[in-house]
């Protein structure tokens, strides 16, 4: 221990006031007789200088309730200095905070001259959230799949307008491989693009690229390219929404106010200036901003509205494809691109040449099943058709399918009273082929709208689908709310059906019923006037054809003859163009004689 008149620190004997607690801590876990007391620990406890454990078992005495503490009295002058320093330390939070978005520009703005002085384009920082809008609407899957479907299947080219689909494609690469694929038409293939790449001095596409293109083809279905073609289409169209937004926001912050193709015209008529394309050397019109506008949704509207009928085929390249169309038609010794099965009749038609044929004949006199006759024999051969049945009911067309196909009477699938022992032998592999034919027998609404919209799905789905065949054209409505004239609703359906065939590249045949006189008194169809309420029908179709069985009209003949009786062609005289075809109604079938 010190004396009282000596300073502690004074002397090194003395331990400091934080070894002093030290040393009270450790003798009393040490349990040294002369270990502190609980005051002298629970002092050093109060300055912080020690940490008793929780093991230790002691615990501080607890202090005896002395109530609330004090009431500081804080005078008028306190309140306003702290107020006023609460107030200076938000302007300097403020004042930092606008210095760091200062910095942030100014770094900004130096990445920009930086890229300006290398010729590169600015790079603006977007949020994470909003990254999908630094580059305009685009799909590289769908304009993939079209390219690559293209390189698998050239003849896929025909079915859309080429030249504007060139214009719609978003990336470079895609641009110049289908430059190329127009180049070459139907002697497109892998090999084939990658040369003529090469000679449009596009070396620095791979012909690894074009590879991969078809490969990601075989992913997507034939069918499905015209829903691609559109879903590029529609790409192509916000975008030119967007770059005419893009002018008029030009036009509102500057007073040269010309419209795209004003400044096209002024830059072709003045290329022999060196710098023609300044929008400070034209002839800029004055104009307001109202006209501003009008002129330009004017130009967008020219440019849009259109679609694909901007966009016209050249006549070199209409030449070659005719050129190309009849030599293939010698390849084949004449014959037409998709065979009914009958040559009288394909002579008549050019196979599925004419978009619309229209069949009549009385009752019972077997239109439907020639048809289906028809049907069936493009079918045989893997292409698609499409049998609309609205005078039979879908399982009764099948039958008839299965009949002809087995050789059986088709009313045994209806009543029998004894079935030959041959039957089911005959029967079960005809259900077979039936079954795997790509022939479509339906039965929707008695509606044209739903008809126009069922065949063009139809052809949506299948391509390769020649033939649609209406069963039959009197099924449909009489009247229309603005045209109470069976005679010229009828003309209306056929001149849409028409249109539509001429527009998909199909042939729809359209059977028809004749005049009804009276049972027993039925005449061979000789003129379009027989048709029963059809106006103008020679000028809607493109071929009129009656039917004729004389063994179905009169009993006492036989049945086994139908004789096809041209009435109206559009391309040729009908005069001594009939012929007469082998029946067998029984088993639904028609045969050539």
């Amino acid at each position: 221990m010190t004396k009282p008149d000596q300073d502690p620190t004074d002397d090194p004997t003395v331990p400091s006031p934080a070894e002093e607690a030290r040393l009270l801590k450790h003798r009393r876990r040490e349990d040294d007789p002369s270990h502190a007391t609980d005051e002298e620990v629970f002092a050093a406890y109060q300055n912080g200088l020690i940490e008793v454990p929780e093991d230790d078992g002691w615990a501080p005495p607890e202090l005896p309730d002395e109530g609330p503490p004090p009431k500081i009295e804080v005078s008028t002058d306190d309140l306003e200095l702290r107020g006023k320093l609460h107030m200076a330390e938000e302007r300097a939070g403020k004042a930092e905070a606008m210095l760091r978005g200062q910095t942030k520009h100014a770094a900004s703005l130096e990445k920009r001259l930086q890229q300006a002085a290398e010729g590169l384009p600015f790079d603006r920082e977007i949020p994470e959230d909003r990254l999908h809008l630094r580059a305009p609407p685009h799909d590289e899957d769908a304009e993939r799949a079209v390219l690559g479907l293209y390189l698998s299947d050239a003849g896929l080219m025909d079915g859309f307008n080429q030249k504007y689909l060139h214009s719609m494609f978003y990336f470079p690469d895609h641009i110049k491989i289908h430059d190329a694929m127009m180049r070459l038409g139907a002697r497109a293939d892998t090999v084939t693009v990658f040369q003529e790449l090469q000679k449009l001095g596009h070396a620095q596409l791979p012909a690894t690229y074009l590879t991969e293109l078809l490969e990601f083809s075989q992913q997507v279905s034939k069918a499905a390219i015209t829903d691609h073609i559109l879903i590029v289409e529609e790409h192509y169209l916000a975008r030119s929404l967007i770059q005419w937004g893009n002018q008029v926001m030009r036009g509102v912050y500057s007073q040269e106010r010309i419209t795209p193709s004003e400044a096209e015209a002024v830059v072709k008529s003045e290329r022999h200036a060196e710098h023609s394309g300044r929008l400070q050397e034209m002839d800029i019109p004055s104009r307001t901003m109202v006209d501003f506008i009008r002129a330009l949704g004017t130009d967008l509207l020219a440019k849009l509205l259109p679609y694909r009928a901007q966009f016209r085929d050249d006549p070199l390249r209409g030449t070659e494809e005719v050129e190309e169309r009849f030599e293939e038609l010698r390849a084949r010794d004449g014959k037409p691109e998709v065979d009914l099965g009958f040559s009288k009749l394909n002579s008549i038609t050019y196979g599925c040449g004419l978009p619309l044929v229209v069949m009549g004949g009385h009752t019972k006199h077997a239109k439907s099943t020639f048809a289906l006759n028809l049907c069936q024999n493009i079918s045989r051969k893997g292409l698609t058709t499409l049998f609309l049945s609205y005078q039979l009911r879908p399982y009764e067309a099948r039958q008839k399918l299965i009949a002809r196909e087995a050789g059986v009477d088709s009313e045994l699938f209806r009543y029998y009273e004894e079935l030959p022992p041959e039957f089911e032998g005959k029967v079960r592999p005809a259900i077979e082929t039936v079954k795997n034919t790509p022939l479509w027998v339906h039965r929707g609404q008695r509606d044209i709208e739903y008809i126009v919209h069922k065949i063009t799905e139809m052809k949506r789905r299948f391509p390769d689908m020649p033939l649609v065949v209406l069963d039959e054209l009197q099924s449909l409505p009489k009247y229309l709310p603005y045209q109470n004239n069976p005679s010229y609703v009828y003309g209306e359906y056929l001149e849409t059906l028409r249109n539509l065939a001429a527009d998909l590249n199909i042939m729809i045949w359209v059977n028809a019923e004749l005049k009804s006189p009276t049972r027993g008194k039925e005449k061979k169809p000789s003129s379009c006037h027989d048709f029963a309420q059809c106006h103008e029908l020679e000028q809607r179709a493109d071929a009129v054809l009656g039917m004729w069985n004389p063994g179905v009209a009169d009993q006492s003949k036989p049945t086994d003859k139908t004789e096809i009786v041209p009435l109206a062609l559009r391309n040729k005289k009908a005069g001594g163009l009939n012929f007469h075809l082998g029946t067998d109604l029984a088993t639904a079938n028609f045969y050539e004689l």
